[in-house]
């Protein structure tokens, strides 16, 4: 299915390492929306303590693993929502890790922001009846769109 990627030149073009375009249509009409996703195994367990590559990577291939389930790959995403603890760190990791999942000019739409915390009191899914001082742990979640031509 056609996706129509565009940096149009009167605004700022992303750079290479971001892998992302600034507007995107497509005629697609089935839609995979996969939630955000943190480093974590099926028992829930965290990946990549404190290694923001690894957490990157981890998060990275399970939306894979995810968009497989639709019959769905990487280059279908037109929507790619970043959150993470702290922007300089994935900065400097971005470009590489990118390189793996977004080739040939395949790339989504794309927001990067940096929140205080991720879902780290809520990592076990029971909320604390209490607010507690939680060492942050996930450093990345990412959320993405699809649209397949069915």
């Amino acid at each position: 299915m056609p996706i129509d990627r565009t940096n149009p030149d009167e605004i700022f073009t992303p750079p290479d390492e971001a892998k992302y375009a600034q507007v995107l249509s497509t005629a697609g009409n089935t839609h995979v929306f996969v939630a955000g996703v943190l480093s974590k195994n099926a028992h829930g367990e965290m990946i990549g303590v404190d290694d923001m590559e690894t957490q990157t990577r981890t998060v990275l291939s399970q939306i894979e693993t995810c968009l497989a389930v639709e019959d769905a790959t990487m280059a279908d995403v037109v929507r790619r929502r970043v959150f993470t603890i702290d922007i300089d760190r994935f900065l400097a990791i971005q470009g590489e890790v990118y390189d793996d999942y977004w080739t040939d000019g395949a790339v989504p739409g794309s927001t990067l922001v940096q929140v205080e915390s991720l879902a780290d009191a809520h990592h076990d899914g029971v909320a604390p009846s209490e607010p507690t001082d939680v060492e942050p742990r996930f450093l990345v979640e990412i959320d993405v769109t699809a649209v397949l031509d069915e």
